[in-house]
């Protein structure tokens, strides 16, 4: 016999009993199985000993087993018998990865969550995932993290039934483009501002003229400072102003 059947964890205890004119005390019991793969072999608490009548059959992979046990007496007569176990898979435990990451701010990231049985094996049929997250973005069905928050680390959560899991993700400022125009002005005593553009267009910038934020009204050559002043991006350029 074999309790439990089937089996929803790791190992079956297995009972057999047989009787001789000698006494059952006499006969050993030797057990071996059939099913799972070579590279997880059965591991029997007991066996090929009269104690082994009860044993613990430990598996290391979800699938069909055939225990089959062999009685021996001191004379070398033997008999045979059998039971067949069906190891379930059970979901236990799971993971996401990427575990950790940080993307930009407007960029994408793709989390895939893996629930495993209880020896650590994909389930066959993997169950439904539902995500969430704790801030920084939005998180679709499939897993897809869409950034539109800088800050962090924030959380990304991968629950199937009871289990969950979780990963950490840090979003940074995007990287813009800033663009220096009108860097070549004719003298007339008034203030000679440059032209900035950034891409993405219309973002807020810092600009400096010989370090300082007024722009220049005589002649001269002025060095260039330009720094975006966003939440969200961030970027630089120089230059030289001729007026």
């Amino acid at each position: 016999a074999a309790t439990p059947s089937p089996v929803t964890g790791t190992s079956a205890q297995l009972s057999v009993l047989g009787s001789d004119d000698a006494g059952e005390g006499n006969l050993t019991y030797t057990w071996s199985a059939t099913g799972g793969t070579f590279e997880r072999p059965v591991n029997f608490s007991e066996n090929g000993t009269n104690a082994a009548k009860n044993t613990s059959a430990s598996m290391k992979i979800a699938g069909n087993y055939s225990f089959n046990v062999t009685i021996r007496d001191a004379q070398g007569l033997t008999n045979t018998s059998s039971v067949d176990v069906t190891v379930q898979q059970t979901a236990t435990s799971m993971d996401v990865l990427p575990a950790a990451t940080a993307i930009a701010y407007g960029s994408t990231q793709s989390f895939t969550a893996h629930v495993l049985d209880q020896f650590g094996d994909a389930l066959a049929v993997p169950p439904a995932i539902t995500w969430s997250s704790s801030g920084g973005g939005s998180i679709d069905a499939g897993g897809v993290f869409s950034a539109n928050a800088v800050g962090g680390p924030f959380t990304v959560t991968a629950t199937a039934g009871s289990l969950t899991a979780q990963a950490d993700i840090t979003i940074t400022k995007a990287t813009a483009l800033v663009s220096l125009t009108n860097l070549a002005q004719i003298y007339d005593g008034n203030p000679k501002p440059i032209t900035v553009t950034t891409t993405p267009s219309g973002l807020a910038t810092s600009i400096t003229y010989n370090g300082s934020a007024t722009a220049p009204s005589e002649f001269g050559s002025y060095t260039i400072a330009a720094t975006i002043v966003d939440a969200n991006y961030e970027g630089s350029a120089t230059g030289v102003l001729v007026v």
